[in-house]
């Protein structure tokens, strides 16, 4: 049977408030979940926060960027700007929402599927190739032939 990380916290504070030591809850861990067993390190670092206090087996929240700027809202953000000033540059999106030059160009051209045409932001045309287009070329009568 496989435990998820959480779930090997919360047996981990079960054996914890019974008094158990670090070195038995580790090997019940080992005997139940196997290879996907904490490592006694963590095993005892999270009896130590267990001790301390601490209640609850997730994971708190890290301070620093999210792994994505790319999200519904922003994307809503850019495309309002463009469609108000079908004008407006990148760099002015960038000022208005904060966002990275790179991330918005991204935005623009996957998520929303534009490009820039004659100083204008236009949804993309998928290409379709015509067979008329470069593959029936016939000589002009009276060329040079080449």
């Amino acid at each position: 049977m496989e435990f998820s990380r959480e779930e090997q916290r919360a047996i981990i504070k079960f054996f914890c408030a019974k008094g158990e030591n670090c070195v038995n809850i580790y090997r019940e861990l080992v005997s139940v979940c196997g290879d996907s067993a904490l490592d006694y390190s963590n095993v005892n670092r999270w009896m130590a926060k267990f001790k301390k206090g601490r209640v609850s087996s997730t994971d708190l929240p890290r301070p620093g960027r999210p792994s994505s700027s790319r999200t519904d809202a922003n994307k809503e953000r850019v495309e309002n700007l463009i469609l108000s000033d079908r004008r407006v540059t990148v760099e002015d999106i960038c000022a208005h929402t904060g966002l990275t030059h790179g991330t918005v160009m991204r935005i623009i051209k996957e998520d929303l599927q534009m490009t820039k045409v004659s100083a204008r932001w236009v949804p993309k045309m998928p290409r379709q190739r015509s067979t008329t287009q470069g593959s029936n070329c016939h000589r002009i009568p009276g060329g040079t032939g080449n």
